[in-house]
């Protein structure tokens, strides 16, 4: 439950700090100022910081499913480690397109 708990706020307190400090984006500090003014950064900050809440809350919430609803338990870490990886595909896939070209 703890496990679930703790890796649920991580996503969501990074979330949050993605969207009020954008210099925290991997590479977003290096880039010139060229490269940055072809960056929409209120609207990629705003959609990793959607993903990481809703990915937070789904795996806050795994807990109470795998364990109360369907008698699981067992599968409540291999969803935790298979939900992690899946997030970053979507931010992978969906941050490309916050480019101001686009």
């Amino acid at each position: 439950m703890w496990e679930n708990i703790g890796v649920g706020l991580f996503y969501i307190i990074a979330g949050i700090l993605v969207k009020k400090f954008p210099i925290l984006l991997a590479g977003y500090n290096t880039m010139s100022d060229k490269e940055k003014a072809k960056i929409n950064i209120k609207r990629l900050t705003n959609f990793i910081m959607i993903t990481y809440i809703i990915i937070g809350l789904i795996i806050m919430c795994s807990y109470f499913i795998f364990c109360n609803l369907l008698n699981k338990p067992e599968l409540n870490s291999t969803f935790i480690h298979v939900c992690i990886p899946i997030s970053f595909v979507i931010l992978l896939i969906g941050s490309p397109f916050y480019g101001k070209n686009c």
